[in-house]
């Protein structure tokens, strides 16, 4: 899980380095963030995530997609 709003290097230029360092390893990456706008999903899909939310996240929400992208065969 990653928010996007990191320092120094924001989450979506994170998630296209892991995404780029793996190379085809199995890596799932969660976005959890407040920017919620239409071209912020699409940067994030962009980016390689799996899975977009915008904060605050339902615990059993976040829970359900950990569940089903980390431990998903």
């Amino acid at each position: 899980m990653l928010d996007i709003g990191l320092p120094e290097m924001d989450g979506f230029a994170l998630a296209s380095a892991l995404r780029t360092q793996v190379r085809g390893a199995p890596l799932r990456l969660i976005a959890v963030t407040g920017y919620g706008q239409a071209q912020d999903m699409a940067a994030a899909r962009a980016a390689g995530f799996d899975a977009f939310f915008v904060k605050p996240v339902e615990v059993r929400t976040l829970m359900e997609a950990l569940a089903r992208e980390v431990m998903a065969p």
